[in-house]
């Protein structure tokens, strides 16, 4: 289950170095919901760290969009961890 949660963020991150930034912003959600399913398999402070990062990036995915209050809502989000 971790694998595959990790598997999606290197896609959602491949997704948003190529442009296609709104797929990226899509499977960083996915990613996101995935992270709650599994996370009893990881350690807290692990879990926090990587809900951060999907929430950082997907913010990023979110300003190429133009996407500006979704984003916001990923910083804010993201400073709250």
């Amino acid at each position: 289950q971790v694998k595959a949660l990790l598997e999606l963020k290197d896609l959602a991150n491949a997704k948003l170095e190529s442009g296609d930034a709104e797929e990226a912003a899509e499977q960083y959600t996915v990613a996101l919901l995935r992270l709650k399913e599994v996370a009893e398999e990881v350690q807290a402070a692990e879990s926090q760290t990587l809900k951060a990062l999907l929430l950082a990036n997907r913010a990023q995915a979110h300003l190429k969009l133009q996407h500006w209050e979704l984003a916001l809502a990923d910083c804010e989000a993201c400073l709250k961890i």
